[in-house]
């Protein structure tokens, strides 16, 4: 049974996919959502060593790097546009654009319990 013809999912791209999610030059281009590349995790722990591991948002520990302008709006993978997010209000942001003041009632006290050393290990550890 062939599957019906759809649109490219890279936001923006009007091309027809009729095999996949994604048109072949946006396959090519690396667009994978699918895990980490040793670059990225390179350039994530540059981030959140430069903010201090620290969430711009809400002030708790910093385990992820967002994307301030999103990737789906056109944003870099660059310094520039990453800060030291905790996970909580690194989901709750998604594609928002900035500024963006962190998901209502969170402080990012709750973001590790205490004594936990959270998903990446000691922050200081590195990755």
């Amino acid at each position: 049974m062939n599957r019906a013809p759809t649109i490219c999912n890279n936001p923006g791209c009007p091309a027809i996919v009729r095999v996949g999610n994604r048109c072949p030059a946006h396959q090519a281009a690396g667009h994978n959502r699918h895990g980490s590349t040793r670059a990225w995790r390179k350039l994530r722990a540059e981030v959140l060593e430069r903010d201090g591991w620290t969430c711009r948002y809400c002030g708790g520990v910093a385990t992820h790097a967002d994307h301030v302008v999103a990737r789906a709006n056109g944003g870099p993978d660059s310094p520039a546009n990453l800060v030291g997010s905790c996970r909580t209000c690194n989901l709750a942001k998604g594609a928002a654009p900035p500024p963006w003041g962190g998901p209502p009632g969170h402080s990012g006290a709750a973001d590790l319990p205490q004594g936990s050393r959270g998903v990446y290990g000691s922050p200081k550890a590195g990755l």
